[in-house]
């Protein structure tokens, strides 16, 4: 074997980079605190601040945002063209229901309705109103149970959505190429 060879191996083993565990990092976290007990300072004072600290809460910023978005006051000519398009809208809606197993707490369905109405009778008189509906629902089951998926007959390996180099393609880990590795 050659000697540059085996020096260089050598050096690739000598700095290589040991990954700990986590018991191996928590020592070694409890030994720096242990020759430095100051250093648990910091953490312990901004417990103490936020537990006894002042409360702050972020409905005031919401109160805000929702008095902004208010219909009185938007601008006259979104107020003035929002008056005009709502009628025409009268009968839209949307829900969701979750159904919710009363002796374990999980979601056992989902349930989505979707209704679209448009009265453009307003414009032309001739033109009928448009309905739409959709409702999505689906069954949850075997929760916490093992995954299973197995690939559609003919698929192949490495055809990700945007093809060999696209989302989830042939670059070797998940999401390869969506981030450009």
């Amino acid at each position: 074997m050659d000697a540059a060879i085996g020096t260089a191996r050598l050096s690739r083993c000598l700095n290589m980079e040991v990954r700990l565990g986590l018991i191996d990092t928590l020592s070694s976290g409890f030994k720096v605190v242990q020759r430095r007990p100051w250093l648990i300072l910091p953490p312990v004072l901004l417990d103490l601040w936020l537990w006894l600290g002042p409360r702050w809460s972020i409905q005031p910023l919401a109160d805000s945002l929702l008095r902004l978005l208010s219909p009185d006051n938007l601008p006259a000519e979104m107020a003035q063209m929002a008056g005009m398009l709502l009628p025409f809208l009268t009968g839209t809606s949307f829900s969701t229901t979750l159904y919710i197993g009363a002796d374990d707490g999980y979601i056992h369905s989902v349930q989505d309705n979707y209704v679209f109405a448009m009265d453009m009778s307003a414009f032309d008189p001739e033109t009928p109103a448009m309905n739409m509906s959709y409702t999505l629902s689906g069954q949850i089951v075997n929760h916490n149970g093992a995954i299973t998926i197995e690939a559609p007959t003919g698929a192949t390996e490495g055809g990700g959505l945007f093809g060999d180099s696209g989302l989830f393609g042939s670059a070797g880990d998940v999401g390869g190429g969506l981030f450009g590795e």
